[in-house]
């Protein structure tokens, strides 16, 4: 039960962002026994919220508690809480996993979206998420920022500090190690690599203290995180995959590999050869895009890929063509394919239709959202929490452009 201690907001027009310190804004508790707001707003369940015949306009306070507003406009929930026009970012490069996705714009500044309380790591606590992208405190530019259910890694100059949950504003990783990263993962664990190489895993709340935190045996270039174990490329191409206390766990691919990617149950990754491969412990629920026992997969017209992204329900691959390519199960409209792909099956790639040249793509288990050679923000899937941005419904089967 959140019990308002403080009704120094009350009655004020502006938003604060917290919702522990101040009440009568929008989204915020109503003040005092009589429930009073601020202009423009009335108490709805003691919620402040503005009237729907007096709300998502130009200027007017967002709509509900989903702060939404009319097409072309976006919620300024930092500050004001009104609709203001929307203006487009030019993006770098989109990562998330789940319902939180962040990004960076070409600009540097980080942005994350989706749900989440503490996404912005400011300190503060947000009640219902973030359906729009907002400016997360810690200046960029990044070499890598992330963020995976209502969590969020970044990597800035090679340190690596994180954020999310408890932890309000960012925290500095594997300090201890005086070592510089170049990648970072996350699942149910958080997984970084060193630029030498070394890899460790640990838990999110735990990863402070060496002994909490596991190196991987080896030397590495690469590695793909899943829920139960994490895979990674020596030098030389091989793949080594670990549980999370270094112990072996066995790999069902032979393929030497640059890359690698990982999901549930599913590993693919881009060959020395520069083919893609994809295989999986579990063919019955999961879908390789291949038959070739090898692994290896051929995109239409023998097209070369740059990447793959894997996902037990759909996989996709970003071809030198600049063309997205789906394949797997469209239960979650991952498959990108229209309306009526739910429930589809394709077992090998196929181009996904609507999108514009693209840049890159990324996988967030039932969803999937790009960046184009334009710099535009291109997704579909499953829009849990908001996690592809303003974007309305809950499936959203084709691509959508998400400013």
């Amino acid at each position: 039960m959140l019990v308002v201690l403080a009704l120094a907001g009350c009655g004020s027009t502006s938003r604060p962002q917290t919702i522990w310190d101040a009440c009568g804004a929008i989204g915020l508790p109503c003040c005092g026994a009589n429930g009073s707001c601020g202009a423009d707003l009335a108490c709805q369940a003691w919620t402040c919220q503005a009237p729907p015949d007096r709300c998502g306009g130009p200027s007017q306070p967002c709509c509900g508690l989903d702060f939404t507003c009319d097409p072309g406009l976006r919620c300024d929930r930092g500050a004001t809480g009104r609709c203001l026009q929307a203006s487009a970012l030019a993006w770098q490069s989109v990562e998330g996993r789940g319902h939180t996705y962040c990004g960076q714009a070409l600009d540097g500044r980080g942005y994350c979206w989706g749900g989440g309380t503490t996404l912005v790591g400011d300190g503060r606590t947000w009640e219902y998420g973030f359906p729009t992208p907002t400016p997360v405190a810690m200046p960029g530019p990044f070499d890598q920022l992330i963020g995976q259910q209502g969590f969020v890694c970044a990597i800035r100059a090679g340190e690596l500090h994180c954020w999310g949950g408890t932890w309000r504003t960012p925290v500095r990783m594997y300090e201890d190690t005086g070592l510089a990263f170049k990648k970072v993962a996350l699942d149910q664990k958080l997984c970084a690599l060193s630029t030498g190489g070394r890899l460790f895993c640990s838990e999110y709340g735990y990863v402070t203290t060496p002994r909490d935190r596991v190196e991987m045996p080896g030397t590495f270039t690469d590695f793909g995180l899943a829920t139960l174990s994490v895979c990674a490329v020596d030098g030389g191409g091989a793949v080594h995959c670990f549980d999370f206390t270094g112990g072996p766990v066995p790999f069902p691919g032979t393929a030497p590999l640059r890359t690698i990617r990982s999901s549930h149950f599913i590993d693919c990754g881009i060959g020395v050869d520069d083919a893609a491969y994809c295989w999986t412990t579990e063919p019955g629920a999961c879908t390789t895009g291949t038959t070739d026992p090898s692994g290896r997969i051929t995109l239409p017209g023998g097209v070369t890929p740059v990447d793959v992204q894997p996902g037990c329900t759909a996989s996709c691959a970003l071809g030198a063509d600049h063309v997205v390519y789906c394949w797997g199960k469209g239960s979650r409209c991952g498959l990108g394919m229209g309306p009526g792909s739910v429930g589809w099956h394709l077992t090998a790639p196929t181009a996904v239709p609507g999108l514009p040249p693209m840049r890159t793509i990324h996988n967030a288990l039932d969803s999937v959202c790009g960046v184009s050679v334009d710099g535009e923000r291109w997704c579909w899937g499953y829009n849990d929490q908001h996690g592809l941005g303003d974007v309305v419904g809950t499936y959203v089967c084709s691509p959508v452009h998400v400013p």
